[in-house]
């Protein structure tokens, strides 16, 4: 019943798809309407390869249709609580993944002291789900957390770049133990290059409370592997 309804909601909001004012909120209200699928145990191979060149803009009938195929399955989630940012993760980057949420440049487990960079797009100024809030926000000394709910990782965010296109390789170009979070400026003409150090590792079961309840606020569907 509820697919029914959203449906109907979209048809509508694509009808309005020219008047341009609509779209990124639309966009952004699907987007907090899904449910992302997190599997915790291990790396999965079922998302495909990394597909750097097919990511392309989202539109509202990319949107629809990767809503009700719902085949996408993340591995971790990371979090940004003082921004109300809260993004699924997969360990790889296609245009599928990048639809409700985020992708390693570089297939990467947050288990190990590897760079973790992970890509993801920015709506505009006046969204606030995927990476949209690290364009237009101050972002140094706000903490961010990624987890695949047995292991949590608390970051400090350090340093903020904006780079052209042509540059992301910078990207690939950080230390072990760091976060590199990558997205478009609201322009899309440079990208925005926030880099962040580790403080702590935990198991899921120790991480402080405000965290956990952080994270019920979205309805992610925890799942065995498949």
């Amino acid at each position: 019943m509820m697919k029914k309804v959203i449906y109907r909601l979209l048809l509508i909001g694509a009808f309005f798809i020219g008047i341009g004012f609509f779209s990124p909120i639309l966009e952004s209200w699907i987007i907090n309407c899904y449910q992302p699928k997190i599997n915790n145990q291990n790396s999965l191979q079922n998302n495909g390869v990394n597909d750097w060149n097919s990511v392309k803009y989202i539109t509202i009938f990319s949107l629809i249709k990767q809503f009700f195929k719902n085949d996408i399955k993340y591995q971790e989630v990371l979090i940004v609580p003082s921004l109300n940012m809260e993004v699924p993760v997969a360990e790889n980057t296609n245009d599928a993944v990048y639809q409700f949420g985020a992708g390693m440049l570089v297939k990467r487990k947050i288990d190990s002291n590897s760079n973790i960079i992970i890509g993801a797009h920015n709506l505009g100024p006046f969204s606030k789900v995927l990476f949209s809030p690290l364009a237009n926000n101050k972002l140094i000394d706000r903490k961010g957390f990624i987890t695949n709910f047995k292991l949590v990782k608390e970051y400090k965010i350090e340093s903020v770049r904006i780079i052209f296109p042509t540059q992301v390789n910078l990207a690939l170009n950080s230390k072990s133990n760091f976060l590199t979070m990558l997205t478009c400026t609201n322009d899309n003409k440079k990208r925005v290059l926030v880099r962040a150090t580790l403080r702590k590792t935990c198991k899921f079961s120790k991480v402080g409370s405000s965290v956990k309840t952080f994270l019920k606020r979205k309805n992610f569907i925890i799942q065995a592997k498949t």
